[in-house]
């Protein structure tokens, strides 16, 4: 084809005809046919050659011109000019809105182009105004489920992916699947694309294994329909390493990037953006197994291509840079890389980007920095500030995550205490000390550890504000909806966009404050809680090791407030260690093992136990502080939420709770809320043990069971309870039943 052009467009030129219509589009299909072969240089000047001809015989905001030129822009994008296709895009849109309609059909393309732009450029916010003009536009003009519109619904389902805003970015990455499965059919190059888009929408949700799968689909049409040496291949490749990657599989991740990484060198297509995050990737996962000559390669090379693509001001180009200076931290050159964590900090705190996984990574890094300048005092601010950080994206969260993402951040701020409390046990002491500890372990315990689901309704909590959260919602469905729908008023998303802005900046101001330390409980407001003979114990679980060398090893201690005492307690509880890594390896809890461990015998097999039961190992090491108390308000941490310390035997004849009256919290800073308990045991009970699950009356209630199975719930409305089957596992009735049915018995008479 390139030949046939080439030779018709000499011979034009030849005979002068220069200024015959049709040989400006000769030069656009020359041009595409060498962009499509990656020969850039040739294709932007058959373009130019188009813009010049066209300029000797049309008006200047002529279509064919805005036409071409919007050719160009493209290609400008493909060779990772995107100053220059910035430029040449907003010279078309202003011909376009001088010449045609602002519903026009051509007006959406030029919007979609626009918004793309933003994305590799790597302004994820910016975009988003371009790409919503760009889907109603479309919507006006094509409807809904049109290809068209769903080229545009994939672009913003990645950014709102990459913004945290997971349901509405599954709403556009699924819808958009649908449209292009439903047009071009299973099994087509399409539906390959289709899978490829759902890839990062599962991964963030932490549908792993949905995502391989969405990958594998991808890799194989792709390879059916594109062959092996395709650039849309490489993207998959590069999807598929990040799938592995998150699972910290560094080597499987490498595998795929490099197979990526291959093919944009044989297509010598370096210029490609996706080139640049397979780089990125790449000196990553290196850096990961801890590979640092090829790490520091591959990220010097991908820094190096992304300030050439688009300078050194925007999160993509820092986001490689935090990580070449992770790659310095790990081979002692600090000196370096607090040259590139600086630079980092300074532009993510002055464009307000700082609630990330990259922020949270930098204050890392200069956790380590100064700790490695035996700068104890900086190294507390840095870990304060990296549980401030995972606080406010929780609070963020709270607004638009999914409940995986909630959960996740919830294990990970459990991480980030104990790495906070092991620096402060082992290395702060003062006059202060346990008074400070206490404080910020129930802070952080109770806005970070307290249940997923409290945060998610942070609207409940916040009672005095709840119009705004409520407003907030109903701002995001009017969004959506005016999206999905034409309509004539072009203003009416922007005003929507920027009213979910204005209250989103209000609620999240909130937030911020109420972290700053506004709410922090002292010890003694808890003091005050209680009376004479009560106690409050916090459990709370720690990196002995931090700040040291060697591995992390988790151990415990007790903090203890009294009623009287000048200030609170921190007890170690030493042999907690022990009987956590024995608890760790056990292949199965059965109940030879419960009875082991709830008995007044020392536990076996406890490496460093020194012969302890559960009572020596918990609770013996806090009676000199608990004498003369009767009530414990405690809250758990670690390995303590699996144990009933009402069950724990102090002795043959007596429990644990018949020494203590123990109330269970999930922080102590609830005793600040505690309702007044009631003080008289009910006068019936009713214990059923040794139960024959053979019997007749078993299959009735089975029957009964499955009558039921259609009963709609909240949780689930509509969907069918699955039908309930007799096991065959249990012989006549549970071993060991009939004897806790004896002890229940004895524990009631006692009780009177």
């Amino acid at each position: 084809m390139i030949f046939v052009l080439s030779l018709s467009l000499g011979v034009i030129e030849n005979e002068k005809c220069l200024h015959h219509f049709r040989v400006n589009e000769l030069y656009q299909q020359l041009a595409y046919a060498y962009q499509l072969k990656l020969n850039f240089e040739k294709a932007e000047h058959n373009y130019l050659k188009s813009i010049e001809t066209l300029k000797l015989y049309v008006k200047e905001h002529d279509m064919a011109l805005a036409r071409c030129y919007n050719l160009l822009g493209n290609l400008y994008v493909d060779m990772g000019l995107y100053n220059k296709s910035d430029s040449v895009y907003h010279v078309v849109k202003s011909m376009y809105s001088k010449s045609l309609g602002k519903d026009h059909l051509w007006m959406g393309w030029i919007y979609h182009n626009i918004g793309r732009l933003r994305i590799y450029q790597g302004k994820l916010r910016e975009s988003l105004p371009d790409l919503n003009e760009a889907l109603r536009i479309k919507i006006v003009n094509v409807g809904q489920d049109d290809i068209d519109a769903a080229g545009t619904m994939v672009y913003l389902g990645y950014v709102y992916e990459q913004l945290g805003d997971v349901r509405t970015a599954e709403y556009y990455s699924s819808k958009s699947s649908e449209i292009w499965i439903s047009h071009y059919g299973s099994g087509s190059l399409y539906h390959a694309y289709a899978a490829h888009n759902l890839i990062n929408i599962n991964l963030s949700l932490g549908n792993y294994k949905k995502a391989e799968e969405l990958a594998n689909t991808a890799v194989e049409l792709k390879l059916k329909y594109l062959g092996s040496h395709h650039s849309s291949l490489a993207t998959t490749y590069n999807a598929m390493g990040n799938i592995f990657q998150v699972q910290q599989n560094y080597q499987t991740a490498i595998e795929n990037y490099r197979k990526a990484e291959q093919i944009f060198l044989y297509l010598k297509d370096t210029a490609n953006v996706e080139f640049v995050f397979v780089n990125h990737n790449l000196g990553v996962c290196y850096l990961g197994i801890k590979n640092f000559e090829l790490a520091g390669f591959y990220l010097k090379k991908s820094l190096h291509l992304k300030y050439l693509a688009n300078g050194d001001e925007n999160m993509d180009y820092v986001s490689t840079l935090i990580h070449l200076a992770e790659w310095m931290v790990f081979q002692n050159n600090f000196a370096e890389a607090e040259k590139y964590m600086l630079t980092a900090k300074k532009y993510m705190e002055n464009n307000r980007i700082d609630i990330n996984d990259n922020y949270l990574l930098l204050l890392a890094l200069f956790e380590k920095k100064a700790l490695y300048d035996q700068d104890k005092s900086a190294a507390l601010k840095y870990l304060e500030k990296e549980l401030f950080t995972i606080q406010q994206q929780l609070d963020h969260l709270s607004l638009i995550g999914a409940e995986h993402e909630m959960l996740k951040f919830i294990e990970k701020s459990e991480i980030y205490l104990n790495r906070y409390l092991g620096f402060c046990l082992n290395n702060i002491r003062d006059v202060d000390f346990e008074a400070t500890l206490l404080e910020n372990v129930l802070f952080f315990k109770h806005y970070l550890l307290t249940d997923y689901q409290s945060r998610r309704n942070f609207a409940q909590a916040d009672i005095e504000h709840r119009e705004d959260y409520l407003k907030y919602f109903q701002v995001n469905q009017e969004i959506l909806q005016v999206q999905l729908e034409p309509f004539k008023n072009v203003s009416k998303t922007d005003s929507l966009v920027s009213e979910r802005a204005k209250i989103e900046r209000v609620i999240l101001h909130r937030m911020k404050k109420r972290i700053s330390g506004e709410n922090k409980v002292s010890w003694e407001d808890l003091q005050k809680t209680i009376k004479e003979g009560e106690a409050i114990i916090e459990f709370v679980s720690y990196d002995e090791k931090f700040g040291t060398e060697g591995p992390p090893k988790n151990v415990y201690a007790a903090i203890i407030i009294k009623y009287g005492d000048l200030k609170p307690e921190v007890v170690p509880l030493p042999a907690m260690s022990s009987l956590d890594s024995f608890l760790s390896v056990q292949d199965q809890i059965n109940a030879d093992l419960i009875f082991e461990l709830y008995s007044s015998a020392p536990i076996k097999d406890i490496k460093g136990g020194g012969g302890y039961n559960l009572y020596q190992i918990i609770f013996y090491p806090l009676l000199y502080f608990l004498e003369d108390i009767k009530t414990i308000y405690y809250s758990s941490t670690g390995l303590l939420y699996q144990i009933n310390l009402n069950s724990i035997v102090i002795d043959d004849t007596t429990y644990l709770s018949d020494k203590y009256e123990l109330i269970h919290l999930g922080s102590t800073k609830q005793v600040l809320f505690k309702e007044k308990r009631p003080g008289n045991f009910p006068s019936n009970g009713y214990v059923v043990g040794g139960v024959n699950y053979d019997s007749e009356m078993i299959e009735e209630a089975n029957h009964i069971t499955v009558t039921a199975k259609n009963h709609d719930n909240i949780g689930n409305q509509g969907v069918p309870k699955p039908e309930m089957k007799k096991t065959t596992i249990l012989e006549k009735n549970i071993p060991y039943s009939d004897e806790e049915v004896e002890a229940i018995k004895i524990y009631l008479k006692k009780q009177a």
